[in-house]
């Protein structure tokens, strides 16, 4: 069977767990993105914020910048990042096409020398990129800026893929010259451009959702109430935690801490690590880590994990990465928990981090009313992802996943009329109490939350729909102001009492409704001088506020 016919096998089947509506060539791209950053574990939400596509994308279809692989966001924190810092940009050109075609690498030739040049403003190339793609390059000079002072490394990472075989030499030559082409005008950056095939995206698609690992273990561990307590190699453990080079994200997704690569108990460990000279070994000198898995088997010397979660250890992973300990016989203390209880796994990661410095804000996921909303909704056909990527691990659909970030941007736009907020400072309704409170409250019937979806659902969908005729810098900036005013129209009303708006009939969203609220928000966007930073403000909210009336 051809690698052509395997990788549609592929991607028919993965049509279901993608965003609904997609077409073929959108469901390669997406398929696309999400396999070949699988180890950075993006949510649905962020692997779609990421995708900018469409009319003057300059050959980009997706684009994603990370600091120590974490995913840049708009309220990204620089202050967390302290130590040794590594910038990632992104570059994704994907086409269900069965062959390479020199087109899209001579598009990318003219685009991105530009779009990395810091000397091309951002208004010079909005008059030949779309916002989408000019918001990503002022993250990435945001983040270059930031952290100039701490000469940071940085890659540029161009990927091509299509369902053809190979490029020809011609194309490889293109791209080389593209690579150095690009270095010239970032010298602090390596550039690197991959073609991706049909056999070599059906090779990373092997990475199943359900993941099994072994780690070797000294002795015989102590296994008591469906707990295992082992002393595990340094070198064992790093090659647990990477794949092909690169840290596996996956595995910390529950944890509730950033790397925080420059604090002094890093630093610390960094030199422990350094040192192997010494006669104290690293065990004596550190907690270990603590991993909870819903299977968890000792055999022939080797604990058998599957579907493992780091919950506590995220510091000491990391340094040990960042270390690579070849040859080296030092050990680490390992916890492994065996249990599929999610009250029991929410209690472990509280107890595991609660003597560190972690704001309460923190440990959200945890809370009894994140795990009663995520019980409702369940009910409701919703899958909600309080605990990042668990029901995208198991295979559930795109359409029916929200994320417990994306949720609470829905949630304050609509409960707290502040979508720009939801816009702007998304990070805040999960960090700051009095915010978190103003949506997530046990006062709140529940119903309010699958509304929220369902509003979000709603206008994500006609987003996509008139994604080719509409510039993406109002669909970027209007979807939470869109669902806010959605509420309003469907009620006829903009004071909304918590019991009406939790039992909102949202079939009532036609598509002329929908259309007519974001045609409208447009014309007030661009009296106010259709910018990025005027959605984010609130005297546009207010301005809202004060002129709706009913519109259908």
């Amino acid at each position: 069977m051809s690698d052509i016919v395997l990788l549609d096998k592929v991607l028919e089947a993965k049509k279901d767990e993608y965003p609904a509506s997609y077409d073929d060539g959108e469901v390669f791209e997406y398929f696309v993105v999400d396999t070949l950053l699988r180890n950075y574990g993006l949510s649905y939400d962020q692997l779609e914020d990421g995708i900018v596509d469409g009319a003057n994308d300059g050959g980009i279809d997706a684009l994603y910048v990370f600091v120590n692989r974490t995913l840049v966001t708009d309220d990204f924190d620089y202050s967390l990042y302290k130590g040794d810092i590594k910038i990632e940009c992104h570059v994704f050109q994907a086409k269900r096409k069965d062959s390479f075609e020199e087109a899209v690498v001579n598009s990318l030739h003219t685009s991105l020398p530009k779009f990395f040049d810091n000397e091309v403003s951002s208004r010079e190339l909005k008059k030949t990129l779309n916002n989408s793609v000019v918001s990503k390059r002022e993250l990435f000079s945001e983040c270059l800026s930031k952290f100039a002072t701490k000469f940071p490394s940085a890659s540029i990472n161009i990927h091509y893929a299509c369902r053809g075989v190979s490029p020809s030499e011609e194309m490889k030559q293109k791209a080389s010259d593209l690579g150095k082409l690009v270095g010239q005008k970032l010298s602090i950056a390596q550039t690197f451009f991959e073609f991706y095939s049909a056999k070599d995206l059906y090779k990373h698609a092997k990475q199943q959702a359900t993941v099994t690992l072994s780690i070797p273990v000294y002795g015989s561990p102590l296994n008591v109430d469906n707990g295992f307590v082992a002393l595990v190699g340094l070198e064992d453990y790093f090659d647990f935690i990477a794949d092909g080079g690169q840290l596996l994200e996956r595995l910390f997704e529950f944890n509730i801490r950033d790397y925080e690569g420059g604090v002094s108990v890093n630093k610390d460990m960094k030199e422990t690590l350094a040192d192997k000279t010494g006669e104290i070994d690293f065990w004596w000198l550190n907690n270990g880590v603590t991993i909870i898995a819903e299977e968890a088997k000792n055999l022939n010397n080797s604990l058998v994990v599957t579907n493992p979660l780091i919950v506590n250890g995220l510091q000491t992973s990391n340094e040990i990465f960042n270390a690579n300990p070849k040859e080296d016989d030092r050990k680490l203390l390992v916890r492994v928990i065996d249990t599929e209880d999610e009250k029991v796994r929410d209690k472990i990661i509280k107890a595991t981090n609660s003597q560190t410095k972690i704001k309460e804000s923190s440990l959200r996921a945890t809370d009894e009313l994140q795990r009663k909303i995520e019980d409702y909704l369940v009910g409701e056909s919703i899958f909600y992802d309080r605990r990042k990527n668990y029901y995208k691990n198991k295979g559930k659909p795109a359409k029916q996943i929200i994320g417990i970030d994306r949720l609470a941007q829905c949630a304050y736009s609509v409960v707290a009329r502040r979508p720009d907020v939801a816009r702007g400072r998304p990070g805040n309704i999960i960090r700051d109490d009095d915010l978190y409170t103003k949506v997530f409250s046990s006062g709140h019937p529940l119903g309010i939350y699958a509304t929220c979806f369902r509003l979000h659902y709603v206008v994500a969908q006609h987003f996509h729909s008139v994604r080719k005729t509409v510039d993406s810098l109002y669909r970027n900036n209007l979807r939470f102001h869109t669902m806010m005013v959605l509420s309003w129209e469907l009620c006829g009303d903009k004071d909304i009492p918590h019991k009406k708006l939790a039992d909102l009939d949202l079939s009532l969203a036609s598509t002329d409704v929908v259309e007519s609220v974001f045609n409208w928000l447009c014309e007030l966007f661009d009296e106010f001088g259709a910018e990025d930073k005027v959605a984010k403000d609130l005297p546009f909210v207010n301005e809202i506020i004060s002129k709706w009336t009913k519109l259908t």
